[in-house]
């Protein structure tokens, strides 16, 4: 009985801490004049979207999980890191790509100093 009960709480850990990103829009907590300063759209073919408020442009890319790490991909991000072009999409500190800790349901930007921050995180909304 004790084997039995422990199998099931290893097992159970195993299983909480192996999170997977839901496809989806996400939204940032921070707001610019009443609405989200971002919005990211995943979507099921591992492509995604990037929005900001009262800007016609967006941003297309690639996403992939690596564990609990979000990476996004985007010839965008890619100018950015040149200099070739003005940062107005980029959210994250990464280099090249746009980088999110997943914490279930939200996303933690990685931040300077190489840490996950939850200030203007992303939340699922859809």
């Amino acid at each position: 009985m004790r084997l039995m009960n422990s199998t099931l709480i290893i097992t159970y850990f195993l299983l909480s801490s192996c999170t997977s990103i839901k496809p989806g829009v996400y939204t940032s907590v921070c707001e610019i004049y009443h609405k989200s300063a971002l919005v990211l759209e995943l979507n099921s073919d591992k492509t995604f979207e990037y929005k900001k408020p009262y800007i016609d442009e967006k941003v297309t890319g690639t996403w992939e999980q690596k564990k609990n790490v979000l990476i996004l991909s985007s010839k965008y991000f890619e100018l950015q890191s040149k200099k070739e072009i003005d940062s107005i999409y980029k959210f994250t500190e990464a280099k090249d790509n746009d980088i999110y800790q997943i914490k279930g349901n939200k996303l933690l930007i990685y931040g300077e100093n190489k840490k996950f921050v939850k200030k203007c995180l992303l939340k699922k909304s859809k």
